[in-house]
Parts: structure tokens; sequence; C-alpha cells
């Protein structure tokens, strides 16, 4: 039943329907990030763009404090910025800092979205780096649990997909350093 798969993606009424639909493309975009490294950058960057503003439609604190990080991150490498591994982590003890004295970090549950998040994030800052690829594995799968608890279908596909996609890369990259 069409109905039943669509309410499950949390396509319930029309501005539900664009902003999940919004955040599936846009996980498409980011995880392609992953596996097509010329445009990483700029793929990371829209995005998590449409992520972030899925995220904000949803008000989930700790979803939209991740995105931003992330999106701050992307930001930086897609700038250029030569110190974007400092200042990413600067940003994420902000806005973590920020989520925790506003309350929004109360629970062990949005601990461990909040851990999430900090590993997604600077996963970004170290990016096509073995490094980067092992943080964006642990916090997509802590996100992606996160996801599920708060019953969140957009980002439990987005974390499940973008986790697949960086275990892929992380074998294909020590295939490659073995063969060499």
């Amino acid at each position: 039943d069409w109905q039943a798969l669509f309410s499950v993606l949390g396509c319930t009424s029309f501005w539900s329907t664009t902003f999940n639909l919004l955040a599936y493309i846009g996980l498409l975009t980011f995880t392609a990030g992953i596996l097509y490294k010329p445009r990483q950058a700029q793929l990371f960057f829209v995005g998590g763009l449409m992520v972030w503003a899925f995220a904000v439609y949803g008000n989930n604190p700790i979803f939209v404090g991740a995105q931003t990080i992330m999106l701050l991150a992307s930001f930086m490498r897609l700038r250029g910025a030569q110190d974007a591994t400092a200042i990413t982590i600067f940003l994420t003890a902000i806005v973590l800092f920020s989520m925790y004295f506003r309350g929004d970090i109360d629970s062990s549950m949005r601990w461990l979205g909040a851990i999430a998040a900090i590993c997604l994030a600077v996963g970004v800052a170290f990016a096509q780096r073995l490094s980067g690829n092992l943080l964006f594995t642990a916090g997509g799968i802590l996100m992606g649990w996160f996801a599920y608890v708060v019953n969140s279908p957009p980002f439990l596909v987005l974390n499940v997909i973008f986790t697949i996609a960086v275990l892929y890369e992380i074998g294909k990259s020590l295939s490659v350093k073995k063969s060499v």
C-alpha cells in the first residue's frame, strides 16, 4: 500500500513530503560526495544544505546541531580554508556547548546523538583520509541508531546509506594499499 509506505517515509502532508523529499535528495547528494572525490566539497555542501533544511523543519535540536556543524565544515572545505580542521573542531565545541546550555542535550539518547554529531563533523574536517572515514562510520552508525530511536526515517535512511558508502570507500582504500 503506497499510503503506508509514504507514511513510513515521513510523507504525511504537503510540507512533510516536501521536506522529506528534500532530505532524501540531500542524502543522495551528500553520499555522492563520499564516492566522487573531485567534487566532494561541493556535494557535501549542497547535500548538507538540503538535509539541514529538513532538520530545521523537523525541529529536533540534535539533528539541527549536527547538520549545522556539518554544513559549516562543508562550507569551509568548499572555500578551501587553510585551517578548516581547527575551525570545524572549534565550531563543533561552540554548537555542542550551546545545545547543552539550552537544555537540548538532556538525556543519554541525546548525548548519543551529540557524540554522533561530533564524529560526523570532525569526519568532514578529515574527509578523504582513513581517519575521516572511520569517524564518518562511527558517526553514521550512532546517528542512525539515534534516528531509529526518535523515529526519523529520513535520518535513519541517510545514515544507513551514508555508512554503507563510507565502508565501501574504506574497503576500496584498504585494497588499494594492499596491492601497492
